[in-house]
């Protein structure tokens, strides 16, 4: 849109320059001057464009680069706690992207950095090269993405007040235990005794059928005592 007022505003300047002419007795000199201020602007409007081409030219598109990162704890000079470098190639547009903590590591371990310690800022270092020789970019404070590992072991905030006493839940099975009286002449009790049985009742009838039992013993009664002691 700029670019069409421009053109608009330089076409008309020979029309400007004719207007003047008419009411100026040196109507050459006129011409002249508009003429030349027409090609001063088109200087300037081509001389713009083609500065803008050379500045396009630079960037570096496919190229091989360099990256190094430092983390800086305290202040943008403060004590650097972790750096790594980068090797990369950039897109048709100039373009990388870098995982912050994936990179070889020079200095410092990325797990181990204490955000709760910050405030914590990031040197960016470029070889456009592709080589190890940086220079400094920039320093910036990192504001929030990196708290979000510190979210992992910040330990959590004081425990809460209890909550309500839920509902009382459904009667769950019970164990139950038997005794079934044997009598004499039993084959497992021949004199008598008890067959003493248990399980859970899992069909909650109070009942403790075959199936549900899991253990089984006897208590048997001893032999009868004969007659033939002599007890004084």
């Amino acid at each position: 849109m700029i670019i069409f007022y421009l053109i608009v505003l330089l076409a008309f300047f020979p029309v400007l320059g004719f207007l003047l002419a008419r009411e100026s007795n040196n109507k050459a000199f006129v011409f002249s001057f508009s003429f030349i201020v027409l090609g001063l602007a088109l200087f300037g409007f081509v001389s713009k464009f083609s500065i803008l081409g050379s500045i396009k030219e630079q960037m570096l598109a496919n190229q091989a680069v360099g990256f190094q990162f430092t983390i800086i704890q305290g202040s943008p000079t403060g004590n650097p706690v972790y750096q790594e470098t980068f090797s990369a190639t950039t897109n048709s547009y100039g373009l990388v992207n870098f995982d912050i903590g994936l990179g070889s590591v020079v200095s410092g371990t990325f797990s181990t950095i204490d955000w709760s310690q910050g405030p914590y800022f990031i040197e960016t270092g470029l070889d456009v090269t592709g080589g190890t020789n940086y220079s400094t970019m920039s320093t910036n404070e990192l504001m929030s993405v990196p708290y979000a590992l510190y979210a992992k072991t910040s330990g959590g905030g004081p425990q809460g007040p209890p909550g309500s006493t839920g509902p009382t839940g459904a009667q769950g099975p019970s164990s139950i235990v038997q005794q079934t009286v044997l009598n004499v002449g039993d084959p497992n009790c021949p004199n008598g005794g008890l067959l003493i049985e248990s399980g859970t009742d899992l069909d909650t009838n109070n009942i403790l059928s075959p199936s549900e039992i899991t253990s089984s013993g006897y208590v048997c009664n001893g032999d009868d005592a004969g007659d033939d002691q002599n007890l004084t």
